[in-house]
């Protein structure tokens, strides 16, 4: 994980800030570092855990993975395997692990190269998955990509730099492409396009990048590279990588995540932060929604699903925000017109979120990927009291 190099990124405080300044962090690491050295180690009274809004509303129990994976960075629903059925497929930085719709693990696939923060790719030529890793630091921790047993596919070798990789169907034939970032002179960024075979198919330079998702629904239904640029810019871009359009937003915190079923079920939506505020953004830039975010300040990672709890109850847009000092996590329900049902500190480090659907006898789950544990939560009797959104919807 980015967090657990914190030795290495003050080393790196040091010689960066006396290069180049306090800009040159950002190109760096995609990030500013010091809320998370302010708070290391120690967050104080105002993220002691507990829950916030909402009490009673959620039950909790933990499922523990095996396979000493760490900090399960992403979730996915879907035929992993040669067993009939769906299955829950989670990634770490440590590994790939499979289990039932019911939890119960089936395997565990150990990366053995030192990778970071580990994402699922949907390939729909074959309809298969295999992970990538999204932010490599240097010539040991390359932007690669793994098949499901965690056998490295590919790797780029492009730079020693930090670097960041997005992988996506751009071009709508079905198969992959890879994005990769990484910082150039003069607070620029270097972005280049892949092939899925990583052959080069275009390079051009930009703002410095902090963070970026593909998103294959997203401009009129159709992919985009949507890329955060300087924290204050949301950018989209072609398959090539060009600028599509862009919208300032000044007090980006360099997160990103693609969300899906929000609204209109055949397109994605954006979700961005900022400090105690969520936005979601839609296809053309604008923001369709304010979320107001109680005690969120510079999140390591979001992660966002819908969830239904029950046939009897509308969706929720759930979202979930680990700290960069692997201590507390918030974790936020929201109905769809922006109100805050739900709010609790999580004692640890909470990277993921995956809502699994009812099936008439089963309520429907959120499971929130933790450190070698599964949290999964469902509804309780008790209906929250909800609190009236700080912002008005669709005001940007």
């Amino acid at each position: 994980m980015r967090q657990g190099l914190i030795v290495v990124v003050l080393t790196l405080l040091v010689v960066v800030g006396a290069v180049g300044g306090g800009s040159a962090l950002y190109i760096l690491m995609g990030r500013t570092l010091f809320p998370a050295l302010d708070s290391y180690d120690d967050y104080g009274p105002d993220l002691e855990p507990g829950v916030r809004v909402g009490e009673g509303y959620l039950t909790a129990r933990d499922i523990p993975v095996a396979g000493r994976m760490g900090s399960i960075t992403d979730m996915v629903y879907a035929e992993l395997d040669t067993v009939a059925g769906p299955d829950i497929g989670l990634a770490s930085a440590e590994g790939v692990a499979i289990l039932d719709s019911a939890c119960e693990q089936r395997a565990f696939n150990r990366i053995a190269e030192y990778v970071d923060t580990i994402h699922f790719c949907h390939r729909r030529s074959d309809n298969s998955y295999f992970v990538y890793n999204c932010y490599g630091f240097g010539e040991d921790n390359e932007a690669a990509t793994f098949d499901l047993s965690g056998k490295q596919r590919w790797k780029f070798t492009g730079t020693e730099e930090y670097a960041l990789l997005a992988a996506g169907d751009l071009d709508q034939d079905g198969r992959p492409e890879y994005v990769v970032a990484y910082s150039a002179e003069d607070d620029e960024s270097t972005l280049l396009v892949l092939d899925t075979q990583g052959k080069e198919r275009s390079r051009l330079k930009t703002a410095s990048i902090w963070d970026m998702r593909i998103a294959e629904r997203l401009l009129d239904g159709g992919p985009a590279l949507v890329t955060i640029e300087d924290g204050e810019r949301i950018v989209f871009r072609s398959e090539r990588g060009h600028l599509v359009h862009e919208e300032p937003y000044p007090d980006l915190d360099g997160n990103l995540c693609v969300l899906d079923g929000f609204g209109d079920p055949k397109r994605q939506c954006v979700l961005v932060s900022e400090p105690g505020l969520l936005r979601v953004i839609d296809g053309t830039g604008a923001t369709i929604l304010n979320l107001t975010a109680p005690e969120l300040d510079y999140p390591d990672l979001i992660s966002a699903a819908i969830v239904a709890f029950a046939t009897d109850s509308p969706p929720l847009l759930a979202v979930i925000a680990p700290t960069m000092d692997y201590e507390p996590t918030c974790l936020y329900l929201y109905t769809l017109d922006g109100t805050l049902a739900y709010f609790e500190v999580i004692d640890g480090y909470f990277a993921s979120l995956l809502a699994l659907p009812g099936d008439g006898a089963k309520p429907g789950r959120l499971l929130a990927g933790g450190e070698d544990l599964l949290r999964e939560f469902t509804r309780a009797e008790q209906t929250p009291v909800l609190q009236t959104p700080q912002h008005d919807p669709g005001s940007s």
